[in-house]
């Protein structure tokens, strides 16, 4: 609930009907939350400000395998971040979704690259188990999956469940580059040497001097949507350590 009360387009909806409540006794400040409410939906949905905050979030350097894995990390552990149910197409079998995809893609092009054995990390939602979909996945496209965790609930759950199949030991951690500061810092925080391997950078090169950077788009609302859920989470988890 708190997630989709703090992104957009859930903001913006409690202030508009906050602003409801209140203008008949405070029509000055209900104004003010209009147009406060109106004005940051509108940035929020352009190239320039969902880049401005990706760009704190998408830092880590790109992940290069070794010839030798094994003097990188002891297994690749790749994080779940949704699945499809409605699947028809696939006789009603559940599949990864887009963003899981991009996760699962490069967490197999990592295993053939280095090696190095695969642990699944995702939750059960739905009477799905997004952990079996992942393994399903990456086995169909000729992975070998070791581990299945599919207890959690958020980032750190998947940190700590992790741990307690893994120990304490160095890991290739594979989540999207938006994800990785607050994933890794879980990680590290239950004990894994962890080896940053981001994927799927959502900024863009678009300048914002350009005009059509600040032109809205639904795309840009989303990029800003994922990286304000990533700062309210980092925020959270400072708070509740």
């Amino acid at each position: 609930m708190l997630k989709s009360l703090f992104q957009p387009p859930g903001i913006q909806l409690v202030m508009l009907v906050v602003a409801l409540l209140c203008w008949f006794r405070f029509r000055h400040f209900s104004f003010v939350l209009v147009c406060f409410a109106f004005v940051s939906l509108y940035l929020l949905s352009t190239a320039a400000v969902s880049n401005a905050l990706l760009k704190g979030l998408e830092t880590g350097a790109v992940f290069h395998a070794s010839k030798d894995g094994s003097q990188t990390a002891d297994a690749i552990v790749i994080l779940g971040t949704g699945v499809l149910g409605n699947t028809p197409e696939y006789d009603m079998k559940p599949q990864p979704g887009a963003l899981l995809i991009q996760r699962l893609r490069y967490g197999l092009k990592l295993h053939k690259e280095t090696g190095l054995p695969i642990l699944v990390s995702g939750g059960s939602r739905y009477n799905i188990n997004e952990a079996q979909v992942m393994k399903a996945f990456l086995e169909e496209h000729g992975a070998t999956v070791r581990w299945t965790e599919a207890d959690s609930r958020s980032t750190r759950d998947n940190a700590r469940n992790s741990a307690a199949l893994l120990g304490q030991s160095r890991v290739l951690l594979v989540t999207h580059a938006w994800h990785m500061r607050r994933a890794a810092g879980e990680f590290e925080r239950a004990g894994f040497e962890v080896t940053r391997a981001p994927t799927a950078r959502f900024g863009t090169r678009l300048s914002p001097s350009r005009f059509d950077a600040w032109l809205p788009d639904v795309r840009y609302l989303r990029k800003s949507q994922l990286a304000l859920h990533e700062y309210t989470g980092m925020a959270w988890y400072w708070f509740s350590k």
